[in-house]
């Protein structure tokens, strides 16, 4: 029973993680910094390798983790994000 009222006084944390929003502004930051100071944004898109990068993304994904692990993956990154 002591573990049950232990584990009762352990609360889940609140909101998103400071982390989180440095990694975020850090990226918009930098890439806004690239694309401005290059002048043009084509430089940098380049369609076919984002679907190479994202499909052997998601397939190296669905070879090394099962689906109920990738559901719960999904699942804390849905709650990270939430609103309340």
């Amino acid at each position: 029973m002591a573990a049950t009222q232990k584990s009762a006084q352990i609360a889940a944390p609140r909101g998103v993680n400071g982390a989180t929003i440095v990694g975020i502004l850090g990226a918009v930051s930098l890439l806004s910094y690239v694309f401005g100071s290059e002048g043009d944004y084509r430089y940098y898109l380049n369609i076919p390798g984002l679907a190479i990068v994202g499909g052997g993304i998601t397939c190296v994904t669905f070879l090394a983790f099962r689906f109920s692990e990738i559901q719960a993956a999904l699942g804390a990154l849905r709650e990270i994000f939430r609103n309340e």
